[in-house]
């Protein structure tokens, strides 16, 4: 993988070539190390002054009472354990965000250069990326391991630089729309031709993407063809659509990835990609060139799919959890067992005399 191809997924470097064919956008530059810093920093998510998040009515909230005496004791004792950091401010990033909001209608959804916070939508109150303040664009952003590999790796894959992180860091802001996840798709581009797409959700059967296949399919490939392929520079890349009847050519531009490991493979294996033989699959039908010659496939979930859990449900628990519960870790999962030994009664007085072995007759 090539320093380039990275850069030019990043947003600010695509935006301008697509922009009728995409998503109204607002670029903002993160020139101020200290911000960059505070969403990278691993500790406590406390907003920055002036980052506020959405009014709410406090009748709706529960009350919880408590002793007040209690409760003075607890904030003396946990002021003097933990003094408070006094927090930075950034009055020039507030008033570029707050300024893109209003331009966007009000409400938006926020990456960075190359990823959207999409693990870490339990931080909100709405499960989901809409955002009407710039305080949660910072919840989001700061709670997402995918942006914030954005700020410390992202060349992390490249083999002609010395250091993974990026050269510029940017926020993307974006403006919010309702797209249906099965009107997404997720399209490989290698040297230049088409050679796979696959449905975004890729865990979910849709009736109607089984019955228009072969419409979608082709498609796909006469907007790719006719739009993306030959004006985006890199000769591989994966790029993300979504299928609208607005738009004037039937598609909108979601997002461009590389093509490489770091970017999901969804329905496909990335060493059938890379060699670009892709083996027999019953859900799917041939990707077809103008001529009607085969040039790939086209994969989507067949019918009876069960229920699957989301890629993402992992990144809303502690990571102790999810290495206990698919065995990453197995340090932890000895410490575990070891706990729940030390904790179980002791039973000894209830249970038979201890059994021996039997002694030895000279």
């Amino acid at each position: 993988m090539k320093k380039q191809e990275i850069d030019n997924c990043m947003f600010s470097n695509w935006y301008s070539k697509f922009k009728e064919h995409t998503i109204k956008s607002v670029v903002i530059p993160l020139e101020d190390e200290d911000f960059v810093s505070y969403l990278t920093k691993d500790s406590p998510l406390i907003l920055p002054p002036g980052f506020e998040l959405p009014s709410f009515n406090s009748n709706q909230i529960c009350p919880v009472y408590s002793d007040d005496s209690d409760n003075e004791d607890w904030s003396d004792e946990d002021s003097a354990t933990h003094p408070a950091e006094e927090q930075k401010e950034f009055p020039l990033i507030l008033n570029q965000i707050k300024s893109a909001i209003n331009r966007l209608g009000g409400v938006i959804f926020p990456k960075l250069g190359w990823s959207s916070p999409k693990d870490a939508d339990w931080v909100l109150s709405s499960s989901s990326f809409k955002c009407t303040t710039p305080g949660e664009i910072v919840m989001l952003i700061k709670s997402s391991t995918f942006t914030t590999y954005d700020l410390t790796s992202p060349y992390g894959l490249c083999e002609d630089v010395e250091s993974p992180k990026p050269d510029k860091y940017e926020l993307v802001v974006r403006k919010w729309m309702d797209i249906h996840p099965g009107s997404e798709f997720r399209c490989f581009v290698k040297d230049k031709k088409l050679i796979a797409v696959t449905q975004r959700q890729h865990r979910v059967e849709y009736k109607h993407i089984i019955r228009e296949k072969e419409e979608i399919a082709q498609e796909i490939h006469q907007f790719l063809s006719d739009i993306v392929i030959n004006k985006f520079p890199s000769q591989s890349f994966v790029v993300d659509l979504s299928r609208s009847q607005t738009t004037r050519r039937g598609f909108r531009i979601v997002d461009f990835n590389p093509f490489g490991t770091m970017t999901d493979s969804l329905l496909f294996d990335w060493a059938e990609l890379s060699e670009g033989k892709l083996s027999e699959n019953k859900n799917s039908i041939d990707l077809l060139t103008s001529d009607g010659v085969s040039c790939g496939q086209f994969r989507f979930v067949g019918e009876h799919m069960t229920i699957q859990p989301s890629d993402y449900l992992r990144y809303g628990m502690p990571q102790d959890f999810y290495d206990l519960s698919v065995g990453n870790d197995p340090t932890k999962l000895v410490d575990f067992l070891r706990m729940k030994t030390q904790n179980q009664p002791d039973s000894s007085e209830d249970e038979d005399e201890t059994w021996r072995l039997p002694e030895e007759q000279s």
